[in-house]
C-alpha cells in the first residue's frame, strides 16, 4: 500500500525536484555576472589606487629626507 502512495505522488516530487533545479540555473547567471562585475570593480580599484602613487608607503625622493630630526647620522 505504501509503495502505491509513493507511485502516486512521484510526478508530483518530480516536479518539485525540476522547479528546484531551474530556479537554481535560472539565478545562477545573474549571480555569477554579478559577482564578475564585483570582482572586476575591486580588482581595478586595487589596482588605481596601488600604482596612483599616493600610497603611504611611498618613499621620499632623497635618502635620509625622512630623517629631518636627525643631525647625527650614523
Amino acid at each position: 500500500m505504501e509503495s502505491l502512495t509513493r507511485l502516486r505522488d512521484a510526478p508530483r516530487t518530480v516536479a518539485r525536484t525540476q522547479r528546484r533545479i531551474w530556479l537554481a540555473q535560472a539565478l545562477a547567471g545573474p549571480v555569477l555576472v554579478l559577482s564578475g562585475a564585483v570582482a572586476l570593480g575591486v580588482v581595478t580599484l586595487w589596482w588605481r589606487r596601488r600604482t596612483s602613487g599616493n600610497g603611504r608607503h611611498e618613499l621620499p625622493d632623497t635618502q635620509g629626507s625622512h630623517r629631518a630630526g636627525d643631525d647625527q647620522l650614523t
